[in-house]
């Protein structure tokens, strides 16, 4: 939504007088998903903005990954008894 310099505070109150809620790109991704309607880029691999869509989720999974420091986990261990 693009709204008038200026009138940014109106329609926000409006919005949320009128029950609407703001969404970042992650909910919109599972509720297109839930709805089973595709989210262009990310679930056409076919065109050119979907590859590159699905490259860069994939190093952003690549690098949290592998950037995850091993000594910063919990181990759990179980004991018997209590």
């Amino acid at each position: 939504m693009i709204v008038p310099n200026g009138f940014g505070m109106e329609f926000w109150l409006a919005l949320q007088y009128g029950t609407a809620h703001a969404s970042a790109l992650r909910d919109q991704k599972s509720t297109e998903f839930e709805s089973n309607r595709f989210n262009f880029p990310s679930d056409i691999p076919d065109c050119d903005a979907g590859r590159c869509e699905v490259n860069d989720e994939r190093d952003e999974l690549i690098v949290s990954t592998f950037n995850h420091f091993i000594a910063n986990d919990l181990y759990y261990v179980k004991y018997n008894g209590y």
